[in-house]
């Protein structure tokens, strides 16, 4: 039994990453943040950073047992560095828009143009 959790646990990490990581790819290609719930990717990141702690811990206090919880401590690790990073870039967004007194979308179609620009 405890070999079948360890299996399910790294397809879960597995899943978490290719699940996650076309939204980052995504969001540093085309740099458009304003199509992306702040607020779902702020709980997204606390809750993943949340299960990482927990797992974490549980591996600390229980090292006879690490290979049951390692699994989803890595797969909710792959989680929070994915949703940190689409909310670190969407909150400097954010942070640059508000500076120059425009709005997200109107941020982020300049940093598409000058990129179009610059590839010119």
């Amino acid at each position: 039994m405890d070999i079948f959790g360890t299996v399910l646990g790294y397809i879960g990490a597995i899943c978490i990453g290719i699940f996650s990581s076309p939204q980052l790819i995504r969001v540093i290609k085309t740099k458009d943040t304003y199509s992306i719930p702040l607020l779902m990717f702020a709980i997204l990141f606390i809750g993943s950073l949340c299960f990482t702690i927990q797992g974490i811990v549980n591996i600390c206090l229980s090292p006879n047992m690490w290979d049951t919880y390692v699994g989803a401590t890595i797969a909710n690790f792959f989680s929070t560095v994915l949703s940190g990073g689409v909310l670190s870039i969407k909150l400097v967004h954010m942070y640059f828009a508000y500076k120059q007194n425009i709005t997200e979308k109107q941020y982020c179609e300049q940093l598409l143009a000058q990129k179009k620009k610059g590839s010119k």
